[in-house]
């Protein structure tokens, strides 16, 4: 009887023991810092054109803001982006200009398995979703206050205006240069903010849904026979407003192609 009683305690203070070891383990495991906020520059590469000839191809700038989680071997990112250009973009005879607004979901895992923290740095693979939306405009040419001229605005464009909303999917390789993880606590080195480390992605974004919306205006004479009687056809003058018309035209369709992106992230432990 006495035997079994000390086996009893035993195994009740050796449980305790186990208890009070895990409950530690857990604990420093969920006071490590593994949030981020990250900030990251992006080239994208495009190369898009629709069944009548609509051309979308051209380089633009992204600059992105997010917020993330770094696991041990994995990390997740949900950003939100500014976007510029492309530039002089061609569409026929129209030069555009492309500016907007996105936002990302990538999600990262190391390729061997090993933490994305080692010394010598880390590789993986990624997958994002992503989603844009943009416009682009003729930024020279608006609608003018003076009398139209016949030989210069009889059949011009003016108001072009170019929308292109865009669901990406992106498969990727990435690369990360990591400082080892710190814990939450008192000391200055723990409750400043520092620079977590970078990462550089290379992707390739095929599209889900690609559409853009096309339109643009054109001056146009309600009765052109009439507007030139009396006329000297060799000299330059301007008809009045209440001869003219907007000619309103309109385009839209798919894009098929493709986007490459190369994309530089810096991230920063609270």
């Amino acid at each position: 009887m006495k035997y079994l009683l000390l086996l009893f305690f035993y195994t009740i203070f050796s449980t305790d023991g186990f208890c009070e070891s895990e409950q530690k383990n857990h604990l420093e495991k969920s006071s490590t810092k593994n949030q981020f906020w990250s900030v990251g520059f992006i080239w994208n590469n495009f190369s898009y054109q629709s069944e009548d000839d609509y051309e979308f191809a051209g380089n633009n700038q992204v600059l992105a803001f997010g917020y993330g989680h770094l696991g041990r071997n994995w990390f997740v990112l949900l950003e939100g982006s500014i976007v510029n250009g492309p530039y002089f973009l061609r569409h026929e005879s129209f030069n555009l200009d492309y500016e907007g607004t996105g936002a990302d979901l990538w999600w990262g895992y190391s390729a061997t398995g090993a933490s994305l923290r080692d010394m010598n740095g880390g590789y993986g693979f990624s997958f994002g979703l992503n989603h844009s939306s943009l416009v682009g405009k003729n930024p020279y040419r608006k609608k003018e206050k003076t009398i139209p001229n016949y030989y210069f605005d009889n059949g011009r464009t003016i108001g072009e205006t170019a929308k292109i909303s865009s669901t990406f999917l992106s498969p990727g390789i990435f690369f990360c240069w990591l400082e080892p993880s710190r814990t939450f606590g008192p000391s200055l080195d723990q409750l400043v903010t520092r620079i977590e480390g970078y990462i550089f992605s290379l992707a390739i974004q095929v599209p889900l849904f690609n559409r853009y919306n096309f339109k643009y205006e054109q001056w146009q004479l309600i009765d052109e026979k009439a507007s030139l009687e009396g006329r000297d056809p060799s000299e330059n003058f301007y008809i009045p407003y209440n001869e003219w018309e907007f000619i309103n035209f309109y385009h839209k369709g798919k894009l098929d192609g493709m986007t490459i992106q190369i994309a530089f992230r810096t991230l920063l432990g609270p």
